[in-house]
């Protein structure tokens, strides 16, 4: 009875790893597909004259 229920529970483990496995996929690829847009808005949003303007005098000190 005891090696019953140890093989059970080895297969549910097994099952529960198996499905992790495909939700880290899933996730993998959402992520990537959202960096994609990431990227894509960020480009036309630094295309703009004034935000490229600002982001030349990123991190530059004031004179003084």
């Amino acid at each position: 009875m005891n090696v019953f229920i140890l093989c059970v529970a080895a297969l549910f483990l097994l099952a529960w790893v198996i499905y992790l496995k495909l939700e880290v996929g899933v996730l993998s690829q959402k992520v990537d597909k959202l960096a994609g847009l990431l990227k894509r808005y960020l480009k036309d949003k630094t295309s703009d004259v004034e935000v490229t303007r600002e982001l030349d005098v990123w991190g530059k000190k004031d004179k003084k």
